[in-house]
């Protein structure tokens, strides 16, 4: 009797929760938030109320709004990786904003020259200096020179040397005309001077290299003995460069070329290297600037060389014009 109770309780009350469910849609059910607790939700399936969980982010998306499509490329953006390439030591490739390049005399990439810039060296015809820009390509008339004047260079000191019909001048900063020295220059045809970064001067006489003092005027006995700057010989002047290399330009040793060669010469012993020859004849004056080497001819050019090559290089050509030599200014 206790048994058929209870089994009629348990029937009843399974009629009573089948009908009261059959009387509900599915919009009448209770709200997750009206039958769970905050930070849970209803499962349908086991309805039961289940931790909300979430799934971490990968680590670099960490800070971001954006859906960002799996297979797109993404390019890091250096202030969100927390560094920076001017840290690390390597360069960028892009100009720096806060240290411009300083301007040069051969232009930027451009190849426009700052007009504010001076870039001038001297270059002089048989009796008249010149301030010459190569790259704006004009020539300033400066002074007269002593008559027949074949070469000049410039001392550290800023004084201007020259050297003409076998006497060595001098025009110290300042001084209102030409010093000559009373003591002749015996070495034949002296067409080339050159002074190097101390002071120390040289002459080019045919196939011989001579030092001088510039007080007494003096000339040393060829430098490595008679003739050996042999086979070639100066063709107008030579010039010392920064790098203290002293270089000649010489008449072409093959006699079927009639351009001059770029020679390389140890001032310590007189041996000589051809560099190449420069492509242009009567390169009667040489000069070293902002790190290159020029050169002008008989016939009014001037011209870059290419001090590795010996390859010359036609900048422009002032007509009616014939260099002799040229010289840096103390300011190059």
């Amino acid at each position: 009797m206790m048994y058929a109770l209870a089994k009629r309780s348990l029937f009843v009350s399974l009629a009573v929760s089948i009908l009261a469910a059959s009387a509900c849609s599915d919009d009448a059910l209770p709200s997750d938030d009206a039958t769970c607790n905050q930070g849970e939700r209803h499962n349908p399936i086991t309805d039961l109320c289940e931790v909300i969980r979430t799934e971490e982010p990968p680590q670099n998306d960490v800070g971001t709004d954006t859906d960002i499509d799996e297979n797109s490329d993404i390019e890091e953006d250096p202030e969100d990786s927390g560094t920076d390439p001017s840290d690390t030591g390597q360069d960028s490739g892009q100009p720096d904003i806060d240290n411009p390049p300083e301007p040069t005399c051969y232009g930027d990439e451009n190849g426009q020259v700052d007009p504010s810039l001076s870039c001038t060296f001297y270059a002089h015809t048989p009796d008249k200096l010149y301030l010459v820009d190569p790259y704006k390509k004009t020539a300033q008339e400066v002074m007269d020179l002593p008559a027949n004047t074949f070469d000049i260079d410039t001392h550290p000191n800023g004084t201007l040397y020259a050297i003409a019909e076998s006497k060595l001048y001098s025009l110290p900063p300042g001084a209102g005309g030409w010093h000559v020295n009373p003591n002749p220059i015996n070495s034949g045809n002296p067409n080339g001077l050159c002074l190097d970064m101390i002071g120390k001067a040289f002459i080019t006489s045919y196939s011989n290299l001579h030092s001088v003092d510039l007080t007494s005027g003096q000339i040393s006995s060829p430098i490595g003995g008679t003739d050996k700057l042999k086979p070639y010989s100066s063709s107008g002047d030579c010039v010392i460069n920064k790098g203290d290399i002293l270089f000649m330009s010489s008449t072409s040793v093959n006699p079927l070329i009639s351009t001059d060669d770029l020679i390389q010469i140890d001032s310590a012993n007189g041996n000589t290297n051809r560099i190449g020859n420069i492509g242009f004849s009567e390169v009667y004056a040489l000069t070293a600037a902002w790190g290159r080497l020029f050169g002008l001819t008989g016939k009014g050019q001037v011209i870059e060389i290419n001090q590795q090559t010996g390859q010359g290089t036609l900048l422009h050509t002032f007509p009616g014009r014939s260099w002799y030599g040229a010289a840096s200014t103390p300011e190059r």
